[in-house]
């Protein structure tokens, strides 16, 4: 690799300053080293995505609400039980009619969190919905 002056090399601008440039290079020979981005990349896997699709059991605030919900509405649907249209009380029922209101109580607490989520839940910064303020 062998170094010359401009001058050297027949430019015309006589009283300019004199640099080096390396004869085996261009002026663009520094910008062709660098590498190329490819269109073809994509960009790293994001961490796992909640958003309206996320149930109760991904989000531990929602789990922790149909949780206490499920605890209270088992007390009161055992306290006043209710099948086919008819009020019993606790010990008419039997164990069939016992995990029976069980069932019916966890599905109405579900039922209310869903529902309490549906209302309550406000928009992140991406537009999914997520419990925040209002919820709590």
């Amino acid at each position: 690799m062998s170094y010359t002056s401009e001058s050297d090399a027949g430019s015309a601008d006589e009283n300019g300053p004199r640099r080096l440039r390396n004869k085996g290079s261009s002026p663009n020979a520094r910008s062709s080293k660098r590498k190329a981005k490819t269109s073809g990349q994509h960009p790293p896997p994001s961490k796992k995505q909640k958003g309206a699709a996320a149930d109760a059991e991904e989000d531990p605030t929602r789990k922790h609400c149909r949780g206490k919900f499920e605890e209270i509405f088992l007390g009161i649907f055992m306290k006043y039980p209710l099948l086919d249209g008819e009020d019993k009380s606790t010990e008419e029922l039997s164990d069939e009619q016992r995990t029976l209101v069980a069932e019916n109580s966890k599905i109405f607490a579900r039922e209310l969190e869903a529902n309490m989520f549906a209302t309550f839940a406000e928009p992140d910064k991406n537009g999914d919905q997520h419990v925040a303020q209002k919820y709590k």
